[in-house]
């Protein structure tokens, strides 16, 4: 009798860990792949239908559904997000004519998405280890860095800013400045584990994220990059890991190898592209360049708002078409690129304040951690939140990307796997 229940305990653990393998390849290594089909599909075919990348994330979002009442997370976010959810596009419908239920459905599903993983992640808590789940996150920066760099190899890959806007590539993806960023998460990945190990294959992984980042040509993305080769380089003194003589060798690799080729690409960039040497601008930094423009036109466009709307938000749609007039760009819409504006109106103060304030509430928790145990792993992640949020503060892409939010909520899963785990001790 022990025997067979031994023999059954064993099936059931076997079929889990069957289960969450099967999910983490398809979140994180077979959906680079359906991202960038999807992206051949809109850019060489104009397909205006309902694209492979939604049906595939739908099909995650279903998938989690089975799970939804097994985790205290999953019931707390139901309970809280669902009805404000369905109360805001009630409202949108009410208020405003909603004509394009794909596009309502893709915008929505930005936000469910990544918690629908998190559900998933916290239902498998016991058979999922962090390093397991920070190693899934790697390949999935990788795979993307390096078909854009296979791409651009190859010249099939599509300019981030068009042809007439100056230098980056983002290979067949839609997204440059949300591929950018998810880059710079993983970035922060490959150089924890630098530190932890001094692996060859991880200072290997770092210069190809590095390097795509790079070739992406966003600004936020090519100053995150340098951000984190330097937190790299300083972080024996902030952090009390005992390091490899190998993170030493290769440390000084990268102050004396990293840097000069950092400089080298700048130097390339000044000399060939006027339009992406105006991004670096001093002045045009200081003022915020074209988002100052977006975020005077959503002031401008939210004093029309009434209570309602400032509680419930306009939707997306809405809010992107009132802005598009507002600019005097009419018959289309203009998206905001900042975060915590396009969030408070698209769906108000109420939800649009929660979804900041959760990944907020995180980073928090991991400087917390930092600072009472000054290990490698909250370092980082604090390191990749403040790189997060600043992103999406001055370069949005962040908090509203579908794809920097897949990578986002592994690190809120590890932030809670550690805090509990310090319970326990305690």
């Amino acid at each position: 009798m022990p025997i067979r229940l031994g023999k059954k305990c064993l099936s059931k653990d076997t079929k889990e860990m069957s289960t969450l393998k099967f999910f983490l390849v398809c979140v994180y290594v077979l959906s680079p792949f359906v991202d960038m089909y999807n992206g051949y599909v809109q850019q060489f075919f104009d397909s205006r239908t309902i694209v492979p990348a939604v049906i595939f994330k739908m099909m995650i979002i279903l998938f989690s559904f089975r799970y939804i009442l097994r985790t205290n997370k999953a019931t707390i976010l139901l309970r809280v997000f669902s009805p404000l959810l369905l109360f805001c596009y009630l409202y949108w419908e009410s208020s405003c004519y909603v004509d394009d239920l794909i596009e309502l459905l893709r915008y929505a599903s930005k936000f469910i998405y990544p918690y629908s993983i998190l559900i998933v992640l916290y239902v498998f808590r016991r058979q999922l280890n962090t390093d397991t789940l920070l190693h899934y996150v790697l390949a999935y920066g990788l795979i993307c860095a390096v078909s854009i760099l296979l791409s651009d190899l190859l010249g099939f890959s599509t300019d981030s800013y068009g042809e007439d806007y100056g230098y980056g590539v983002k290979g067949l993806f839609n997204a440059g400045n949300d591929i950018g960023l998810s880059l710079i998460l993983c970035n922060c990945v490959s150089a924890y584990y630098i530190g932890k190990g001094g692996d060859a294959k991880y200072i290997l992984f770092n210069v190809i994220l590095l390097i795509t980042s790079f070739r992406i040509g966003s600004v936020a993305g090519m100053m995150g990059a340098v951000s984190v080769v330097l937190v790299l380089i300083m972080q024996p003194f902030f952090v009390r890991n005992k390091y490899s003589k190998n993170f030493y060798r290769y440390k000084h690799l990268l102050l004396w190898a990293g840097i000069p080729l950092i400089v080298y690409s700048v130097y390339l960039i000044m000399n060939t592209d006027a339009y992406t040497l105006e991004k670096f601008n001093i002045e045009r930094l200081i003022s915020g360049g074209a988002r100052a423009v977006l975020a005077e036109a959503f002031y401008a466009v939210s004093s029309d708002f009434t209570v309602a709307d400032g509680l419930f938000g306009i939707g997306s749609n809405e809010l992107f078409v009132r802005i598009a007039h507002y600019l005097g760009l009419y018959g289309t819409e203009r998206a905001l690129e900042v975060d915590h504006l396009e969030l408070i109106g698209s769906f108000g103060f109420i939800l649009g304040g929660l979804l900041l304030l959760y990944p907020i509430f995180y980073w928090l928790r991991y400087i917390n951690y930092y600072v009472k145990e000054r290990d490698g792993l909250s370092f980082w992640m604090a390191i990749a939140f403040s790189l997060f949020v600043f992103h999406g503060i001055f370069a949005g892409h962040a908090f509203t990307s579908i794809v920097a939010m897949t990578v986002l909520v592994a690190f809120i899963f590890v932030a809670d796997k550690m805090y509990y785990k310090i319970d326990r001790e305690r």
